[in-house]
Parts: structure tokens; C-alpha cells; sequence
């Protein structure tokens, strides 16, 4: 899917299963603290190396990469024109991982260890290690236990204990090397496990394809760019799905994010994941407080830290139940979804209506700035909560206290959303927030979540963001350029988001300006060329062009998804009613559309031709409009 020839340094790549995950860069390095093998939040393999004849399979001379979101293949050229291919994948749920290599005749190696079983959270540390031989080789510490098992191939093992530190990208770590694995075979299979051992299924691989790639081909169109760009989303979505949900991203956010799965979780659903999206809407209502959403979930570890993840939990299950038909999910969190509305009006203010926060705490998206007290973004997202609270209700025969709330909720989104504009929309542009009862004009990237989520139709605030006020190469800056206080490496005040160029992409397809709609869904998805191959990331530097975050971040690839199909072609679903209505402003961009809708229990295909501006659904029963 990926082919990559020199030079590919500064590329890297991802594989995981639900229990694990492996990180690595294109020419086989091992860069960081980051890269290495992973499961639970824990790391057990630091690097690993194989010496051929004395030559290293390494950067030097590792000239190729095929790279497909499920293995990973490093072709080496050895001296005396011998070639050695390295391929390395997860099976699909238990946390292993397998490390082959492949030639045309038989070949020596030595096989070189670097085990460090240590938490996300921990850099060097002093616990020492045991080695028992057997069967497999066990790695052991107060930490955890790494297998190592020889599948296919002669081999011996020689235990030379040491213990070391080095300093991937300037961080001090330290590692242990067991000893020397010396092994021969035209075919060699090494099976590293993290914790216990795991038998090896029969084609594995094979199987891990079929699951993948039903997800993968839902979306077809008449545009092989695109196609590709969205292929390459759903497969690095695919990478953050870990046991009950998906994680934030890879590889330091290993935890389940509040605010980042619920702006995703509407992708998910028109990929029709149900279970994924069910599980994770359980697993987050379970864990709230008094109707509080958690910022994030990490084991026994809970963070409430969040004033959107609530709002965003509330958009993002009306979407999946509108969508999927799942009322029966409605019926069961209704207690949980009317302890969430309560929970946003305990923080209105009792004056205007508005959502109070960061009295104590950061608690927007923007966690590194303390915003007191109404952020932009925040009461947009009331008004649309308090929206999808009514569109919920109306789904099931609710009691009496959740259909008085329901009527409470759309008489407040209604009366906010007439305010809004007053309060906030100041000069030409939304105001950050408001602070002690005055407009904090100060210009950044929030200003455009109220276009993106419809509660404001105010367009010629995008000119700001169309112009080098905000825009850099990479996408929009997270602060005006023209502040004072814009720095190109700050977090949330100058960098550029994978998030911010989604909803400027979505804000000018609501617009009814696809050349511009475009023009960012194609600047977002072009990171998946760059950096970790076929992912989109979380940050850049404006000025340096570089990666700054998180190499695969949720939402920039959940968003890609969304803005093609509810932005650009304008897609709603209600599965309850049978209903599929479609507003494309395509642009000349693509033509034919070929969607796998999963409705409930039942999967159909919708075929639009947006030349003739019909579409048709080949479940009968549907009502299918074009808008």
C-alpha cells in the first residue's frame, strides 16, 4: 500500500491489535523513548537488532519499505549483492508481536535484544532483570515479563547479562541485553510476547486483512486521490482501536480521551464500528461523575478535567443512535444523559445562559491556557448538546422527568442560540470568550467551531482564516499571526492542529465553498505522506513545517471521514425513521459516490451521481432524497 525508497529517515510507522502496539521508524531505527514494542501502557522492547556476517540490518542499508497499516517489510542490501527482507507484525487481539526474515538462502544471524519494561510514564529506572531459559526465553522484572520464542529457524542462545543507558532524541534511557541469539534458516520467525505465551494462528495475517479492509472499502468514489486519503484515515483509526474504544493516539496519548473519541465517534459510526462506538459510550458513561463526562480514562485512572467532553458526548450519541437505530443504547444511558444535562446546567450562568469553567482548572480543548470563563467553542457546543438531548428523548418512550428536560433543553438551545451572536460576534469575528462580562477579542482557531457546528452562518469571519493571518502551509494556526503573543511552537498558541484544519475544511463546505472545503481536507490529508506513513497527526510547527505532536491523532484522521460525508456530501442518516437525505457541495471534485451504509442489523449500498443528482439505496423501505 505504501512503498517507500530512500530517503525515508524521518518516516515512521505503526502496527497494533487491541492489546498492543509497535512503533518504528522506515529505516528500521529506533529513535526515540517512544518507539518499541508496547502493551497496556507498558514498554518491553527498547530496540532489537540482527547482525549478518558482521553487517548490521540497519539504516545503512535498508533501500526499501512496503508498509500496509498490518506488517512492515525493510529490504536490506548486503554486501556481495545479498538480500535480506525483514517483515514484522501484530496478529489480530493477543499483545505479540512476530519478526521474520526472509532470503533466498540460507543465512546466519544474530539476533540482539534490548528489553525495558517500564511504564509510559517513567524514563530510567533501576530494576534489574532475570533470565530463564527453556522452551522460550523469559525476560522478567518487578515490571512484567517479555517471551521470547523461536518459531521457524535453527537457533542458540549465549546469556551475557548487561545492562546499559543511552539517549534516543536527548532523553536518558536504560535497557538490558539478555545475551546473543544466534540463528539459520532461509526463513526465520521470531515471536516476541509481552506478559505470557500465545500460540500462533494459522494465516493470522490473513484474517486480520478480511476485518480491515470491510472497513476500509465502505467508501468508494470516482477519485483515486481520495479514495486514498480516506483509505488511509479508516486504517489509522484502525490502529488506535484498543480493547473497549480507540485511544487518542499513538504513541504517548495510550490513553481513551473524552473530548478526542467524541469528536471522532460520528466517523466510526458511518464506518459502521456499533460495537466500538456502543462500547465506548458505555465505558465513559460508567465512569462519569454526577453527570460529568471524563476527560480521560486510563485504567484505574479518571480525569475530569473536561468541560467539552460532556457536550461532545451528547452530539455524539444522538448521531450514533439517529444512525444506527440503537435505542435500545438510548434507553439504557437515559439516566446517564439526563445527569449529563444537569451537569452543563449547573454550570450555566444564571444571567445569560452560558457555560462557566476554568474557575480552578483548564478545562477546554486549549488545556494548557486557563480560559475563564465562557469559551466560544464551549457554548456552541451547549447549544448543539442541548439540541441532540431533545433529538434523544424524542427517540424512545421516555418518563416524565426526561421528556419535561427535553422540552427545557430545545427552548434553551433556542433562546441561546438568539443570544450567541449578540454576546460573542464582535468586529467582524468571535470573541474567545467572555471574561468578567466583557468579549475577550483575542482571534483564534475556536472562532470557527460555531460554523462548523451550525449554530452560527456568520462566513465572513473565514476570511481571517482563508488569509496569512492564521494560514501557513501546513494549515491554520491556533492564535492569530498578527498577536503578540503567537509563538510557532506553542501548544496552543501558535501551532497548527490537525483538529483546527478539519473544522476550517467543514466550515467552508457549510459555506457552499467546496474549492476551499477542499482545498484544507486536502492540506490535513497530506500529512499522511509525511511522518508516520499513512496517519495524520496531531501538531506542526507553522514556521519550521515540522511535526510538533502526537504522530497519529484520533480525531485528524476521524475527521477526514466526516468531512467528506457530512460536510461534502452532506450526509444524514435516521435509521428510525428510514429516512437518508444527501446536500452535496462536491465542487468538481468528485462526481460518483459508492457508500456501504450499515443501518441496525441490515447493510445496503447508496450510489450517488452527482452529474445527475440522484441517489439510490438498495434496502427497500428507505426514502432517499437529495437535498
Amino acid at each position: 500500500m505504501i512503498s517507500k525508497t530512500r530517503p525515508f529517515g524521518a518516516n515512521s510507522y505503526f502496527l497494533s491489535n487491541p492489546r498492543s502496539f509497535f512503533f518504528r521508524f522506515a529505516d528500521t531505527g529506533f529513535k526515540n523513548k517512544w518507539t518499541g514494542f508496547w502493551s497496556a501502557g507498558t514498554k518491553f522492547v527498547e530496540f532489537f537488532d540482527f547482525r549478518i556476517g558482521g553487517e548490521f540490518l540497519g539504516e545503512q542499508n535498508c533501500d526499501s519499505l512496503y508498509y500496509d497499516f498490518l506488517k512492515a517489510i525493510h529490504s536490506h542490501a548486503l554486501a556481495g549483492g545479498q538480500r535480506v527482507n525483514q517483515k514484522v507484525w501484530l496478529p489480530r487481539q493477543e499483545p505479540f508481536m512476530v519478526v521474520e526474515l526472509l532470503s533466498k538462502k540460507e543465512i546466519e544471524a544474530v539476533f540482539e535484544l534490548a528489553v525495558n519494561i517500564r511504564s509510559a510514564s517513567e524514563n530510567v529506572h533501576g530494576r534489574e532483570y532475570v533470565v530463564k531459559k527453556g522452551r522460550r526465553l523469559a525476560i522478567e522484572s518487578s515490571a512484567g515479563k517479555l517471551l521470547v520464542s523461536v518459531l521457524k529457524g535453527k537457533y542458540s542462545f549465549e546469556e551475557t547479562c548487561q545492562y546499559k543507558r543511552h539517549f534516543p532524541s536527548g532523553e536518558e534511557q536504560s535497557y538490558f541485553l539478555p545475551g546473543s541469539l544466534s540463528l539459520s534458516g532461509k526463513r526465520i520467525v521470531i515471536q516476541l510476547s509481552a506478559g505470557k505465551s500465545f500460540p500462533l494462528r494459522k494465516n493470522e495475517l490473513l484474517h486480520k486483512y478480511k476485518r480491515v479492509s470491510k472497513t476500509a472499502s465502505r467508501i468508494v468514489t470516482d477519485s483515486q486521490e481520495l479514495n486514498r486519503a480516506l483509505e488511509f484515515a479508516v486504517n489509522a483509526i484502525e490502529l488506535l482501536r484498543f480493547r473497549k474504544s480507540f485511544v487518542a493516539g499513538l504513541p504517548w496519548f495510550q490513553q481513551y480521551w473524552g473530548r478526542d473519541l467524541f469528536w471522532s465517534i460520528p466517523a466510526m459510526t458511518e464506518l459502521g464500528l456499533f460495537e466500538e462506538c456502543r462500547n465506548s459510550f458505555k465505558l465513559f458513561a460508567a465512569a462519569s461523575v454526577n453527570g460529568q463526562i471524563p476527560n480521560y480514562l486510563f485504567g484505574a485512572e479518571r480525569s475530569l478535567d473536561s468541560i467539552d467532553a460532556t457536550p461532545l458526548f451528547l452530539i455524539a450519541l444522538e448521531h450514533y443512535v439517529r444512525h444506527s437505530g440503537d435505542t435500545a443504547l438510548a434507553r439504557e444511558l437515559s439516566g446517564t444523559v439526563l445527569k449529563c444535562v444537569e451537569f452543563l446546567e449547573s454550570r450555566q450562568d444564571e444571567n445569560d445562559g452560558f457555560v462557566c469553567h476554568d474557575s480552578s482548572a483548564s478545562e477546554t480543548w486549549m488545556d494548557s491556557l486557563n480560559r475563564h470563563e465562557k469559551a466560544v467553542e464551549v457554548q456552541a457546543l451547549l447549544i448543539s448538546a442541548l439540541r441532540a438531548f431533545a433529538s434523544l428523548v424524542s427517540f424512545i418512550d421516555a418518563g416524565r422527568k426526561l421528556r419535561e428536560k427535553a422540552v427545557w433543553a430545545e427552548t434553551e438551545a433556542l433562546r441561546l442560540s438568539k443570544t450567541f451572536e449578540n454576546r460573542f460576534f464582535c468586529d467582524g469575528f468571535f470573541a474567545d470568550r467572555i471574561c468578567d462580562g466583557n468579549p475577550d477579542k483575542t482571534r483564534r482557531v475556536n472562532a470557527l467551531v460555531p460554523l462548523f457546528l451550525g449554530v452560527s452562518e456568520k462566513s465572513e469571519v473565514l476570511g481571517a482564516f482563508e488569509s496569512d493571518e492564521f494560514l501557513s502551509a501546513k494549515g491554520v494556526c491556533s492564535i492569530s499571526r498578527l498577536d503578540s503573543r503567537f509563538s510557532p511552537d506553542s501548544y496552543h498558541e501558535g501551532r497548527v492542529w490537525s483538529l483546527g484544519n478539519a473544522w476550517l475544511s467543514g466550515a467552508e463546505f457549510l459555506a457552499g465553498k467546496p474549492e476551499l472545503g477542499w482545498r484544507f481536507f486536502n492540506l490535513l490529508a497530506s500529512d499522511s505522506r509525511e511522518d508516520a506513513l499513512g496517519c495524520i497527526g496531531e501538531c506542526w510547527n507553522p514556521v519550521t513545517l515540522k511535526q510538533t505532536g502526537c504522530p497519529n491523532q484520533l480525531w485528524g484522521n476521524a475527521m477526514l471521514v466526516r468531512l467528506f460525508l457530512e460536510f461534502a456530501l452532506g450526509l444524514r442518516v435516521n435509521a428510525l425513521a428510514k429516512s437518508i437525505s444527501l446536500k452535496p457541495v462536491l465542487g468538481s471534485h468528485v462526481s460518483r459516490v459508492k457508500l456501504g451504509l450499515r443501518l441496525g442489523s441490515r447493510e445496503g449500498i447508496l450510489l450517488f451521481d452527482s452529474k445527475k443528482q440522484k441517489a439510490v439505496f438498495s434496502l427497500p423501505g428507505y426514502r432517499v432524497e437529495v437535498l
